[in-house]
């Protein structure tokens, strides 16, 4: 998940404004998405070939904390708020996000995260912990194509370079508790670029993102409901 106006001759299959790019899309080139699922001897269901029947039972997701809790047959469903009405906003779909099955990528198990506003694309997402990093399927899958999405310690203040070829980074403001369409939720992170108020992504333990502000893309998505 994140967040900057992009525009860029590889239209839908760019993503711009993608949820994934939360704060920062950064530039990737455009191949296809089939053919770039360069998974170790799978391309069609990666590790195990784990489908959505695969999901977590109501137990493991009570216990579930982790700040971005990817499991497959996890959905969330978003409803669009466009800024500026007197201007177009971007991300007028897809406003559900999904994880279908899991990935292996040189001997590490993944997610196959499918998230709102991402067209024709999806990110290859690993998760240690409050540690997630991710790979669009819209590059080579190399690891100079890493961008990291979250980055322990998950406290006040704390920042990270989200990728190695970018000079911003995101940071970890407290939120608390935070009401949304989908309920309230408490421990929740607001994690903005570098100290930019404007643009933000709202996160809440055991539910993942439930507001994410794009000015940049006109536009807000609040989090209406999930299946977990």
């Amino acid at each position: 998940m994140w967040f900057s106006h992009r525009t860029d001759s590889c239209g839908a299959r760019g993503v711009r404004g993608g949820l994934w790019l939360l704060l920062a899309l950064l530039a990737w080139g455009c191949g296809d998405g089939e053919s770039s699922r360069l998974l170790d001897g799978d391309s069609s269901g990666g590790a195990g070939g784990e489908g959505a029947e695969g999901g977590a039972s109501g137990s493991a997701a009570a216990n579930d904390d982790r700040i971005l809790p990817l499991e497959v047959g996890r959905t969330w469903t978003f409803q669009r708020e466009v800024l500026d009405s007197s201007l177009p906003g971007e991300c007028e779909s897809p406003l559900e996000a999904s994880v279908p099955f899991k990935v292996n990528l040189r001997g590490a198990e993944g997610y196959d995260y499918h998230p709102v506003c991402a067209v024709g694309v999806s990110y290859y997402t690993f998760i240690d912990g409050d540690d997630v990093w991710v790979y669009s399927t819209a590059t080579n899958l190399g690891p100079e194509s890493v961008l990291i999405y979250s980055q322990s310690p998950v406290e006040e203040g704390h920042s990270w370079k989200y990728s190695q070829s970018a000079e911003g980074t995101y940071v970890w403001h407290s939120e608390g508790e935070v009401t949304v369409e989908a309920g309230t939720f408490d421990r929740c992170w607001r994690r903005s670029v570098g100290e930019d108020a404007e643009s933000y992504a709202i996160l809440c333990r055991g539910v993942g993102p439930v507001l994410i502000h794009n000015v940049a893309g006109n536009f807000q998505l609040e989090l209406t409901e999930k299946n977990f």
